[in-house]
């Protein structure tokens, strides 16, 4: 995989903090972030992907709630609150 440059400004805190987990584990910095920028991408596509999947089935009317269905969840809620 060919690699290129990026910077990116963190605050003070987050540096030492990569940089003594660099320490500690022997690895250098670069690496540590780019593992860490490659969780983060990879949760925000799993993300993504439910939302945009919820969206497609929120799109069938038969996978919603009715009126009456909703109306009848909050009515055994307020009910269930007040006991």
């Amino acid at each position: 995989m060919s690699q290129t440059t990026m910077t990116i400004t963190v605050s003070q805190e987050v540096r030492e903090e990569i940089e003594a987990l660099a320490a500690t584990t022997g690895r250098d910095a670069s690496s540590l972030c780019e593992e860490a920028l490659r969780r983060y991408l990879e949760v925000q596509a799993e993300q993504i992907e439910e939302i945009k999947q919820a969206l497609r089935e929120s799109d069938d009317p038969a996978n919603l709630a009715s009126d009456e269905e909703v109306e009848q969840f909050f009515a055994r809620y307020a009910t269930a609150r007040h006991n």
